[in-house]
């Protein structure tokens, strides 16, 4: 839900209710660290950025850098070995990471978009920068 509403260009607002002794509920506390965490791997795809021109396609959103150079593809189901983006140009010899990792992900441009090879490393949910909701930066132009 967060991912979508970013992308779409609005804002979630996060509310939690204290207990009756004033103490936050384990679960939501829980919950705000988990958020946190992931915004400490994605946040670059996240904060102070733009919506794309098509917010979301299938199980990805989008979301873009202020000056329109990068493009967030903002993953919500694993992908497996491969991924299509439809509509998406990057600059040629560009390369594609993960937030939160340092591979580069080989592609090629296809008929309708891009097709991405996700590295073998990353199959093994380990080696993941995070646990759900994964975020690929591709640089869109030369500026």
């Amino acid at each position: 839900m967060f991912v979508d509403i970013v992308a779409k260009g609005g804002n979630l607002l996060l509310i939690v209710n204290l207990d009756g002794q004033g103490a936050l509920p384990k679960i939501q506390e829980n919950r705000l660290h988990d958020i946190g965490r992931w915004l400490k791997v994605n946040g670059e795809g996240i904060y102070a950025t733009r919506s794309y021109k098509q917010p979301a396609k299938d199980s990805v959103s989008y979301t873009q850098s202020k000056d329109g150079q990068y493009i967030y593809a903002i993953i919500k189901e694993w992908p497996g070995s491969e991924l299509h983006l439809k509509d998406i140009n990057p600059v040629i010899g560009s390369k594609i990471k993960m937030l939160g990792n340092d591979l580069s992900f080989k592609w090629k441009n296809t008929k309708d978009g891009i097709s991405i090879k996700v590295p073998a490393k990353l199959q093994d949910i380990r080696n993941r920068p995070c646990e759900y909701v994964w975020i690929l930066k591709i640089r869109l132009t030369n500026i």
